[in-house]
């Protein structure tokens, strides 16, 4: 099998996506083996639990791989994990490289919701139905229709402050482990937009790939979430950027 992190780690993003959509475990873990069944390993060792993920494989050549995946989110989106159902059904039957079906569920991701507006519907249409129904006047239902619409709003505010707030959190301890790693290191170069590194003997490479930032060899996630990341030198340190949602962050690594 070739490149059988990178076919692994497309694996994570399917089940992943189906975890933070609001799918049941069960089904996250089943999805997950029958793929990397469809993909040629010969077992597929899958534990999810809400926060995180780990998945061990073991190739037709006997070689182990195991990688793990923190979810910061959850949502609950039928839409999303009945397509990612219907794609890997197809990428059983007929599988696809990892990077298409990468894209693909990407895609499936960032997705705009055409009816973005029915749930505030549906908060309204229940909550003025209810104030009415056990005994309110008209009135209650039209304040219980405007709390709905405050509550709404503020559940998305402080929702969207916690997700930014966790990948702070994730930032921050990624900078201090990389910068432990280039402090261990007896050779550090910034090499285009990648950055190599010899520790204790070891040739290693860090790199994005897929919304990641990852060390090679092998494929060890060190960043998650990220649309792109970079090093450059800056006088005699070296700086990562990188871009989340718009957003441009920079570290200092050494």
């Amino acid at each position: 099998m070739d490149r059988p992190e990178q076919t692994l780690s497309a694996v994570l993003d399917a089940g992943e996506l189906l975890l933070t959509s609001g799918a049941e475990a069960a089904r996250v873990e089943d999805t997950m083996r029958r793929l990397a069944r469809a993909y040629g390993f010969v077992r597929a060792d899958v534990l999810t639990i809400t926060a995180s993920m780990a998945v061990t494989v073991r190739t037709a050549d006997d070689q182990v791989i195991t990688q793990t995946r923190r979810i910061l989110r959850r949502g609950t989106d039928m839409r999303c994990i009945e397509a990612v159902n219907e794609l890997s059904r197809k990428v059983c039957v007929n599988p696809i490289p990892p990077e298409e079906l990468h894209a693909r569920l990407e895609a499936i991701r960032t997705a705009p919701d055409k009816l973005h507006c029915r749930l505030p519907l549906a908060y309204l249409i229940t909550s003025g139905s209810f104030a009415v129904f056990f005994g309110g006047t008209w009135r209650d239902g039209i304040a219980a229709m405007l709390c709905s619409v405050l509550l709404t709003w503020m559940v998305r505010f402080f929702v969207t402050g916690i997700r930014t707030q966790q990948y702070l959190i994730q930032d921050q301890i990624a900078v201090l482990q990389l910068r432990l790693l280039c402090a261990e290191a007896q050779d550090v170069q910034v090499s285009g937009d990648s950055l190599q590194l010899k520790r204790f003997a070891q040739d290693l490479t860090l790199e994005y790939h897929n919304g990641r930032l990852v060390r090679r060899p092998g494929y060890m996630n060190e960043l998650q979430g990220i649309d792109e990341a970079f090093f450059e030198y800056r006088g005699e340190r070296i700086v990562m950027h990188s871009n989340r949602e718009d957003v441009h962050y920079e570290a200092r690594l050494q």
